[in-house]
């Protein structure tokens, strides 16, 4: 058997805004650990919930510190277990959107949660504070473009799906040994309660309990589309869910609901991709109502990210109505994006 081995580079282009920056600097001066730290929102390669990362800049204000006259930038990687080859570089964006202050390097991330730091990036003079050219209007803007490689082993496989997920399929689709109903809408699915137990704790509970239904050949499932639910039903035998983009939002709302761990976090990663201005209010509200924790942490720091445009949208003047309690959520969240603690 031929193995090649593919060197694959993922590249993405974040830029962090820290508005009020004197004022806040001003506020914080006399802060007891002598430092002024800012913290990015977490961005990813392609809306990826598990390849998070973070820009952190500090204003060291330690007299006694080697870097007291500078601003550092560090590059925070989120990821567990890692070993990411990346090659970056810092700017700071003018007035004029030219980027300046380039700064580039190469690094290997290998643990949980390593970082990389420029401790010199800028020089902090006084011009630094009142400079138009680096700090128009009082916003600093500092970007990071990033290239993450990975090498995949691609070794050629006569199926797409593993054998036993092949299998279940195929006990699926020809129905053979199947114990039980499930009606849903006017549409009947047959199934197997032993299969449907292992993969599903919604399950587990109807068939191991005393209730009527856990006794009988053919049960109810309702509130939910039958199309919905073959996908589900395909989900459980085989790990596998066909036009998961499409279906996002009615697939995390039945994977919460059916208790399907693996295939909620693919919808989580699924809806990330489909973030927009229109968007993000309903995303949110989803996400919330289901406990889709890495979704709503995600679509938070778009929001807060573009909070001049998504306010402005019929959505959010509901969510202020219906969801004080995200309001209060976002308002902290953007706080603390400029160091603040409560």
């Amino acid at each position: 058997m031929e193995i090649n081995y593919v060197e694959k580079k993922h590249t993405v282009t974040f830029e962090w805004k820290i508005k009020g920056l004197t004022s806040h600097l001003k506020s914080r001066s006399n802060n007891e650990d002598k430092n002024i730290k800012f913290k990015s929102p977490s961005f990813s390669i392609k809306a990826d919930v598990k390849n998070l990362w973070e820009l952190h800049l500090n204003f060291n204000n330690d007299p006694q510190s080697v870097a007291k006259d500078f601003v550092s930038i560090r590059l925070q990687s989120l990821i567990n277990d890692c070993n990411i080859q990346t090659v970056f570089t810092f700017y700071v964006l003018s007035e004029a959107k030219r980027r300046i202050n380039l700064r580039t390097s190469a690094h290997v991330f290998k643990s949980n949660r390593t970082c990389y730091e420029i401790p010199d990036y800028i020089e902090k003079t006084d011009q630094l504070m009142i400079q138009e050219e680096l700090i128009p209007h009082d916003t600093l803007t500092v970007g990071v473009e990033l290239e993450i490689f990975d090498n995949t082993t691609d070794v050629p496989r006569k199926k797409s799906m593993n054998q036993m997920a092949q299998d279940y399929k195929q006990l699926l689709d020809n129905k053979t040994g199947s114990d039980i109903v499930l009606a849903v809408g006017d549409q009947k699915f047959e199934a197997h309660k032993s299969i449907l137990m292992a993969r599903s704790p919604f399950f587990l509970a109807i068939f191991t309990s005393n209730m009527k239904e856990s006794r009988e050949s053919e049960i109810t499932i309702p509130e939910i589309k039958p199309e919905i639910f073959k996908k589900i039903l395909y989900s459980i035998y085989t790990d596998e869910v066909t036009e998961l983009d499409e279906n996002a939002e009615d697939l995390l709302e039945a994977a919460d609901r059916f208790q399907l761990l693996s295939l909620k976090k693919r919808c989580e990663e699924s809806l990330c991709k489909s973030v927009t201005v229109e968007r993000a209010i309903t995303i949110l509200t989803l996400a919330e109502r289901h406990s889709a924790k890495q979704l709503v942490d995600f679509v938070a720091d778009f929001i807060v990210n573009n909070g001049d445009k998504v306010v402005e949208t019929p959505e959010y003047n509901i969510m202020e109505e219906s969801h004080p309690s995200l309001v209060l959520m976002l308002f902290r969240k953007s706080v603390s994006m400029k160091g603040y603690k409560f």
